[in-house]
């Protein structure tokens, strides 16, 4: 149960920060310290960067569909495997 309230905490902030409001702005809203809020926020940057990369490079020989199924599914997995992490 704790696992999942971490879990919701983490997909309330990265979309306020993709909209542009500021760590002061979502810290209240999250409850949590603003080196949690670089933590998972530096991660996310991370991981969108690195399949998007990917994506770029072999985007004419796999098809834009195909690709575009494939990173939703890469970033969903991944948020789903940091959502499971101790640290």
């Amino acid at each position: 149960m704790e696992n999942q309230k971490e879990y919701e905490k983490r997909y309330q902030a990265i979309p306020l920060y993709k909209k542009g409001h500021g760590y002061n702005k979502i810290l209240p809203l999250v409850q949590r310290s603003r080196g949690w809020l670089y933590k998972w926020l530096s991660r996310y940057k991370d991981v969108e960067t690195k399949v998007s990369e990917i994506a770029a490079v072999h985007r004419d020989e796999f098809g834009e569909k195909f690709l575009d199924d494939w990173l939703n599914k890469i970033l969903s997995l991944r948020e789903e495997l940091e959502a499971h992490k101790t640290r």
